[in-house]
């Protein structure tokens, strides 16, 4: 929608004559500033009208408004009742909608069952996040019993479309034979997919990948060139295994400070891998001023988590005052 082509005095006129169609159009309008001056409360007014005269497309707008609290007070009860109405109508955005608050008990009481109901409806209908969501369901047995086969057709439905978080799902399917048979090349395209749509999850999936040769050639170099971008999105293991790159010139040239900038990140989320590999810095001065005790403190936290690795090193410490180096690649 653009200026050039609406004539909001037009439409106005509609809509204060009654027009639901025009009332929910100039509420498109008004929201989104098109026009006009943007105007949220007024862009509800209007979308409210048209509610009330049946329109599903405003019901579902207005349904949105209420439980996002836009341009109104947060109604989490009113929003179902307005996301049902456009539900019953067949949209499927509305029961897109629907089921999501019956699915988590939002403005009403929980209903997983029929939240399955309204989501099948808007699968059927198209709507990648009710696939996805779906999908989801039919893997854990939420509100319906478990089919693995169905709930592949789903993510991978879903994931045909380029929602992100269905590519990432199916390539996990299928790195671990979840419902479908491994297969390591196809999980890696997948996984690769939603790396280069932007999912930080999955950028970290696919610098796994290349780091070990799953569903693809080891390529160290481009491995950690993916672990910086999810690093820097803040997924944790990217992190560790950056600054374990970098500690070791493994795809990179070595740089323990940075290494240990990476690592504190993700020692900081409780990463227990980093915890220990921070730890061990700090013993020994590596990448950073020498300090025992944080060292040991670093080192207590990844025990505590379960690493044997610093569990070893801790009784180490205390016995001789230093730590060996488990790692013969690592040449500090």
């Amino acid at each position: 929608m653009s200026e050039s082509n609406i004539d909001i005095e037009s439409v106005r006129t509609a809509a204060e004559a009654g027009d639901a169609e025009a009332q929910f159009l100039l509420g498109v309008c008004l929201e989104n500033g098109v026009g006009c001056r943007q105007n949220q409360e007024e862009a509800l007014r209007w979308y409210r009208a048209a509610a009330e005269a049946g329109d599903s497309r405003a019901q579902f707008n207005l349904a949105q408004a209420l439980f996002n609290g836009d341009g109104c007070q947060q109604d989490l009860e009113e929003a179902l009742r307005w996301h049902r109405a456009a539900a019953e109508q067949g949209d499927p955005k509305g029961a897109y909608g629907l089921a999501n608050q019956l699915f988590w008990g939002e403005g009403c009481e929980m209903d997983k069952t029929e939240a399955v109901r309204w989501y099948r409806a808007a699968a059927i209908a198209g709507i990648d996040l009710a696939q996805l969501r779906l999908g989801f369901c039919l893997q854990d047995g939420d509100g319906c019993p478990v089919d693995k086969t169905e709930a592949l057709h789903w993510i991978r439905a879903a994931a045909r479309q380029g929602c992100l978080n269905a590519q990432a799902a199916l390539a996990f399917c299928l790195i671990t034979g979840d419902g479908c048979q491994r297969n390591e090349r196809e999980a890696y395209r997948w996984y690769r997919a939603a790396a280069e749509g932007g999912l930080n999850a999955a950028q970290a999936a696919v610098g796994h990948c290349l780091s070990q040769g799953l569903g693809c050639e080891i390529d160290q170099v481009e491995a950690v060139q993916w672990f910086r971008r999810a690093a820097a999105g803040g997924d944790s293991f990217s992190q560790t295994e950056l600054g374990k790159a970098l500690l070791r010139g493994t795809g990179c040239e070595k740089d323990p400070v940075k290494a240990v900038h990476w690592l504190r990140l993700a020692a900081g989320q409780g990463n227990d891998s980093a915890q220990y590999e921070l730890g061990k810095c700090l013993v020994r001065g590596v990448g950073c001023v020498q300090d025992i005790e944080e060292g040991k403190s670093w080192l207590n936290e990844a025990n505590q988590r379960g690493n044997q690795m610093a569990r070893d090193r801790l009784f180490e410490l205390m016995a001789t005052g230093s730590i060996g180096e488990d790692d013969p690649d690592l040449d500090w």
